[in-house]
């Protein structure tokens, strides 16, 4: 029997109870600074101890360049495999999409694949340069869904 608190009524169940349940959340992490000036490498290791998929890579202008010629990728990998997307390119003052403004955001492409890890995996990002940049400092975060 369900009772009404509001108006009193009593009514027959039904059927059973239902709850609603999140079985996923979301969370970002901040994998840090990644300094551009530095070769290419595969740099800024977490490790979750956790089941989940990542599902964005964003970088944060933390320090602008002054380059005329540099460009890059920032890509996210599961335990040194690349995911399937997730792409950020970061160029010079000379680019369409420069890395020259302080707080801007550049959100990587969609992810579509490789991009699921387990308690044993770590999570990092690859980054390779075109053309090396003298200067410039990246905050990389990486959005993942837990289940």
């Amino acid at each position: 029997m369900v009772q009404n608190y509001i108006s009193g009524a009593v009514q027959p169940n039904a059927g059973p109870e239902k709850s609603i349940e999140t079985k996923h959340s979301f969370a970002v992490i901040d994998l840090g600074k990644l300094i551009l000036n530095q070769s290419g490498a595969d740099l800024l290791t977490h490790v979750p101890n956790r089941k989940g998929r990542i599902i964005g890579l964003l970088v944060l202008v933390d320090e602008e360049t002054t380059d005329g010629n540099a460009d890059g990728t920032i890509t996210a990998e599961v335990s040194g495999t690349v995911v399937t997307g997730g792409v950020v390119t970061i160029a010079d003052t000379a680019s369409g999409t420069p890395f020259t403004t302080l707080g801007k955001i550049f959100q990587g492409t969609v992810i579509t694949a490789a991009n699921t890890f387990g308690p044993g995996d770590y999570l990092d990002v690859a980054y390779a340069t075109t053309n090396a940049f003298s200067d410039g400092v990246a905050r990389v975060l990486l959005v993942v869904e837990w289940y």
